[in-house]
């Protein structure tokens, strides 16, 4: 079978693509064809080493899977072949990832995705690779924080991007008042989101614009660009409110400690790594009833197909391209 892999960690040039041989499954295990996958930046930190993982070599890279089951172990009773399915834990605890075109999984990590919504309309396989990762950290992350209450404030940093933007569309069906900073070449595609403001984060008066619109202060702040400024988010947030720590894995941060205990605030750091498989159960079923609906937009910047898996990790790198980067198996 054909796949992406490495020989050992490090630049994007050390990615190849070839043969492999085809995958054994357990008992328990379900082996799924992949239609598609996506580039996230977890699939940076573990190709380049940053992020501590078990790489048996060669490994197969990426760890979204939307696929169809191609066979099932005998003690396997929920999934047939046929049946199309969505994976995120492809390439992470001893398994070979997603960028080939067979991977084998336990079946407690493996789900029935949406493929039509209530119109009948169908959900293209791209779709669900372009927006099942984004949504899991969205959904994961807010109940981390304890999920969102309506009539609250959320500040979204960086909510043209894939999870910021999910995030932005989560909260605004969870009836809260989101407000949002972005390139102003974004403004257009937030605002279509129902994001109630968004402001250039280049703004040097940034701090000041973000409290003239939210005067209460933010419920809920998140931000997506690594930067992490408490000494920025601390003096805006209401009393009692949550901060989410999900980005910037090499940042030094320091903040002022007065600014967060005498206003009862929390700071909760999340890693989709560590989703249970119940969480991902909990997460699919929630994601595939927001694309029943039909109420959830998706940018992709680029389809790739696997024969270019280097460049699509280049590209994620660089940040070269507006919108999720999926990869065609």
């Amino acid at each position: 079978m054909c796949a992406a892999f490495i020989d050992t960690k490090g630049e994007a040039s050390q990615i190849q693509v070839g043969e492999l041989p085809t995958p054994d499954y357990g008992p328990n295990d379900v082996l799924v064809r992949v239609e598609y996958s996506a580039v996230n930046n977890v699939d940076l930190f573990v190709r380049s080493g940053a992020w501590e993982a078990h790489t048996p070599f060669p490994f197969v890279i990426g760890r979204n899977v939307v696929g169809i089951v191609e066979a099932v172990g005998e003690g396997v009773c929920e999934f047939s072949p046929g049946d199309a399915v969505w994976s995120n834990s492809a390439g992470y605890d001893g398994r070979q990832g997603a960028f080939t075109e067979l991977v084998s999984l336990p079946q407690e990590r493996v789900f029935a995705r949406a493929t039509q919504d209530a119109s009948g309309k169908e959900i293209p396989a791209q779709t669900y690779a372009a927006l099942s990762r984004a949504f899991s950290t969205a959904h994961l992350g807010i109940s981390r924080l304890g999920g969102f209450t309506p009539g609250s404030t959320v500040f979204i940093g960086g909510v043209a991007g894939g999870a910021g933007s999910t995030l932005a569309q989560y909260a605004v069906a969870s009836g809260v008042r989101v407000i949002g900073s972005a390139s102003p070449r974004d403004f257009d595609w937030v605002h279509s989101l129902g994001v109630d403001e968004v402001l250039d984060y280049h703004r040097n008066d940034l701090a000041d614009a973000l409290a003239q619109v939210a005067p209460e202060g933010f419920d809920i702040w998140w931000d997506n660009s690594g930067t992490n400024d408490f000494s920025l988010a601390l003096p805006l947030m209401a009393f009692g409110g949550k901060i989410a720590l999900l980005s910037g894995m090499n940042s030094d941060i320091s903040f002022p400690a007065g600014a967060l205990y005498t206003r009862d605030l929390q700071v909760r750091g999340f890693a989709m790594p560590g989703a249970t498989a119940d969480d991902l159960a909990d997460t699919v079923s929630t994601l595939n009833k927001f694309l029943g609906w039909g109420n959830l937009q998706v940018r992709i910047g680029e389809i790739f197909d696997l024969a270019d898996a280097k460049t699509a990790h280049e590209a994620q790198e660089a940040g070269s391209l507006r919108g999720k980067i999926a990869v065609k198996i």
